[in-house]
């Protein structure tokens, strides 16, 4: 508990065959990336057997954003755009400096009940 985080639970491994090897996959569930693989990993989370599964990703590709907002279309996702500056000295003058913008889409799926 190296962050006094008990909550968080950390999966070691590559994805998705990390995930796939887990009894249960935690929820919420966060992806920091995973570039080519990411559709099989959000394929992985929406196979578990949890009745709720949330779902945080981080991206900074363009290209990745459309087709996981297409994969995680039942899940209601929302996305946000987060950018930060940071500042940097331009003669006796101080400029903001921006940095590689990061989107986040979050999602909740709701299993039907029978």
């Amino acid at each position: 508990m190296r962050f006094r985080t008990p909550q968080i639970e950390a999966v070691l491994g590559a994805a998705p065959e990390a995930l796939a090897a887990l009894a249960r996959i935690p929820t919420p569930g966060f992806v920091g990336g995973g570039g080519a693989a990411l559709p099989a990993i959000v394929e992985v989370a929406d196979d578990s057997a949890a009745a709720r599964r949330t779902l945080v990703v981080t991206l900074v590709t363009l290209e990745r954003v459309a087709p996981l907002l297409e994969q995680l279309r039942e899940w209601s996702p929302t996305l946000r755009q987060v950018s930060v500056a940071h500042g940097a000295a331009i003669g006796d003058a101080l400029a903001s400096t921006p940095r590689t913008p990061i989107f986040l889409v979050a999602a909740t799926k709701l299993e039907a009940h029978p």
